[in-house]
């Protein structure tokens, strides 16, 4: 499908206007009777039409409404000399023709009664140019050009409203999607801030001490409920697992009560560490505590009791202490 637009019409119109008129001047130049007046008409047109080319082909706008005047000038004074028939009278809906491609419809009803007016002035109100039904066809065709260029104008003014209609829905789209967009950002950089601070929590909630080299203290502070708890051990599993640690004390004293899923889960904490060949010893069990325990039923089989981690930390200091001896006494006797 070809496509052509209004300012590339002009081109081709003004463009073939002054082919026209070149070669009529050529026409004119070898005819036996030259007419020296429709020589230099036809030789000025020439000149004029091709400036009037390279003027509008320069984007000088005005060139289009300047060429509609020269055209109806020249069909109105130069029509009336070689019009002997109704065929050539209807040369005059030329100018008219060149004002519905070039410019406003205004200007195709103006040129069209301009060049009436000249011809009527020019034959003095006679000739086939004063024949009513070649007015009267005359004024049908000039209307049916305004009504066609003022439905076409029509058309292309809807499209545009329906295209910048179009646009500014696409901008609004993606305005809406950009906003979308940097809310999801925005909610993404705080859900990944809020599980950072989640972590912390967790660590802070659920420290993990080294006493020595194979021992770490596990603090118990508060209540423990079903999302602590899983936490608490999760973390000391893996705490356990990467430090090759082979004995861990779980130290309650800061733990408020004890009920039955608090102590399940210190059951269940027990079992999982040992699982990974620790040695558990429980401190910091208070009078009230150990009540509670004792009226549930609970037991803890295979697991060591202290008072406190100080007196874990004693037990591993005397443990250490003679190993120290003996290597410092090795070492007097080298």
């Amino acid at each position: 499908m070809i496509r052509i637009t209004q300012r590339q019409a002009g081109l081709v119109l003004i463009g073939s206007q002054a082919v026209g008129m070149l070669l009529m001047f050529f026409l004119v130049l070898l005819s036996r009777d030259q007419n020296p007046l429709e020589l230099l008409g036809t030789g000025t047109s020439v000149f004029i039409y091709g400036g009037l080319f390279v003027a509008y082909w320069r984007r000088w706008e005005r060139a289009r409404y300047v060429a509609v005047i020269f055209s109806t000038v020249f069909v109105g004074l130069a029509l009336p000399l070689i019009a002997r028939s109704e065929s050539q009278a209807y040369a005059a809906i030329l100018p008219p023709i060149m004002a519905l491609m070039l410019v406003e419809p205004g200007w195709v009803a103006g040129s069209a009664v301009a060049v009436v007016v000249i011809m009527a002035i020019r034959m003095g109100g006679l000739g086939i140019y004063a024949n009513p039904f070649l007015v009267v066809l005359f004024v049908l065709i000039v209307t049916g050009l305004v009504v066609s260029r003022l439905v076409a104008d029509t058309s292309q003014r809807m499209a545009e409203e329906e295209t910048e209609r179009a646009n500014a829905h696409a901008n609004q789209a993606s305005e809406a999607l950009e906003r979308v967009e940097r809310q999801t950002r925005e909610l993404e950089q705080q859900n990944e801030e809020q599980r950072r601070l989640l972590d912390l929590v967790a660590e802070l909630e659920t420290p993990a001490i080294p006493l020595s080299r194979d021992t770490l203290l596990a603090p118990i502070v508060g209540t423990l409920d079903s999302r602590r708890a899983q936490a608490f051990t999760t973390r000391l599993l893996h705490e356990v697992y990467a430090r090759h640690v082979r004995q861990v004390v779980l130290d309650i004293t800061g733990v408020v009560a004890v009920d039955t899923e608090v102590a399940q889960t210190l059951m269940r904490t027990v079992q999982a560490l040992r699982l990974l060949g620790c040695r558990i010893i429980i401190t910091g069990i208070s009078s009230s505590v150990a009540t509670t325990i004792t009226q549930l039923g609970i037991t803890f089989d295979g697991v060591e009791i202290a008072r406190s981690p100080q007196e874990v930390l004693g037990r591993i200091y005397q443990r250490q202490e003679p190993a120290r001896s003996r290597h410092t006494s090795d070492a007097c006797d080298t």
